[in-house]
């Protein structure tokens, strides 16, 4: 998969000039393998693409704008936050549910997930020199060619012949120019040029890796984008042995949520719960004032207590 192009420059509002992230239309194309029709989903996509490039953090929730040349996001205040809200911020994608609130849902910091190809039942073919994107181009084609006319019965005595072997690929791999058989159209490729899922991926209890799909190649969208304010109150209490909320090793804090997918939101919370548990990943729950409360009453909390603490930050 290509390298989505970016540059620095910067943005005005003519009051005000903000640092900015740029990408010329030709290179959004390019990346995309289409041009760009105004699609949010073509926008996260960028998005993930710059931050896999290294482009700055705050690219996650960033404001911006289109002209004839290319497309943009600012950076509305260089010290990391957003006007309007006056907090720092934390983004997370909130895994799709039936039911958008009081359902316990996994959630993923924006940060952590990235572009993988799914490569299961690819063959990587290894024994040759090639190394650049051009050379495995080159050797792709005269294989294929080769594959075809000869037809033969068996692929692995085949490869054999030239001095080649191969390796079977399991589950999700990171984009790399790689030689690869894909049996589906009985053709040799460069893995780079499959096209990626984002994806989570993690260590289970068991030390297996599973994964959560955000988006896959289609542009089908698994995920609620959640931005929440960085602060947040624990309700975390001493038992007389741990700090813990529920069972021992599980804790929660609420955060106030500033938008979901775009728009900005009032009256809406964030209850992140974590595991000292390995293999057991956060959850959260997406709930309005009132739920908070019901919620805090049923964890026993002093539900005055809390909602005052949660009010410090709410306005």
């Amino acid at each position: 998969m290509a390298t989505l192009v970016w540059q620095r420059t910067t943005y005005s509002d003519a009051r005000q000039e903000y640092p900015a992230i740029y990408v010329r239309w030709d290179d959004v194309t390019a990346y995309l393998g289409c041009p760009h029709e105004g699609d949010p989903v073509q926008d996260a996509r960028l998005i993930q693409g710059l931050l896999e490039s290294g482009a700055p953090t705050w690219v996650q929730d960033a404001p911006g704008w289109i002209d004839e040349h290319g497309w943009g996001l600012y950076h509305p205040d260089s010290r990391g936050q957003e006007r309007g809200f006056g907090k720092r911020q934390k983004v997370f994608w909130l895994m799709e549910q039936t039911d958008n609130f009081g359902t316990w849902r996994h959630v993923v910091p924006v940060a952590e997930v990235r572009g993988r190809i799914w490569a299961e039942d690819l063959l990587e073919i290894t024994g040759h020199q090639a190394k650049t994107a051009e050379e495995i181009d080159d050797l792709a084609e005269e294989l294929t060619t080769k594959y075809r006319e000869d037809n033969p019965a068996d692929l692995s005595s085949w490869l054999d012949e030239m001095g080649y072997d191969y390796r079977l690929l399991r589950g999700y791999i990171d984009p790399k120019n790689l030689l690869v058989f894909d049996g589906a159209d009985n053709s040799f490729q460069n893995l780079d040029y499959y096209p990626t899922d984002i994806v989570y991926e993690y260590l289970d209890s068991q030390n297996n890796w599973q994964y959560f799909v955000i988006q896959d190649q289609e542009g089908n969208l698994f995920a609620d984008r959640i931005v929440v304010s960085e602060e947040f109150v624990d309700l975390d209490e001493w038992d007389g042995f741990n700090w813990r909320t529920g069972s021992v090793g599980l804790h929660e804090r609420v955060h106030k949520v500033l938008k979901v997918e775009g728009e900005v939101v009032d009256g809406m919370y964030l209850v992140y719960r974590w595991s000292q548990w390995q293999g057991q990943q956060p959850d959260a729950l997406l709930l309005t004032k009132k739920e908070l409360a019901n919620h805090l009453e049923e964890l026993g909390r002093d539900v005055e207590e809390y909602l005052s603490k949660i009010a410090e930050f709410d306005d």
